[in-house]
């Protein structure tokens, strides 16, 4: 996205991991977004707080759709039943 974009929020995490995986939704989905307010270089761009997820204004219904469905996606994974294999013990 360009400088000249005007950008909306779409939305806020404690976490940029949860950021990150949001705007690759968005990016699959056709929807350019970016993170701001993420660790940048092991140092963070902005004071401790909340990571956004930017989006183009024009774009912000469908960013909303989308949210929308990628939350309640992640809100009904069943993590009892996600097999995630075992730990390897450490061999010497």
């Amino acid at each position: 996205m360009s400088e000249s974009d005007n950008l909306a929020t779409l939305a806020a995490f404690p976490q940029e991991y949860y950021a990150q995986m949001l705007v690759d939704g968005l990016r699959d989905e056709g929807i350019e977004a970016e993170v701001s307010g993420g660790i940048t270089g092991g140092f963070r761009a902005e004071a401790p707080g909340m990571v956004k997820v930017l989006v183009r204004e024009d774009d912000l219904e469908r960013a909303k759709s989308f949210f929308k469905a990628w939350e309640h996606e992640s809100q009904s994974i069943d993590w009892d039943e996600v097999d995630v294999g075992k730990m390897e013990d450490d061999q010497d």
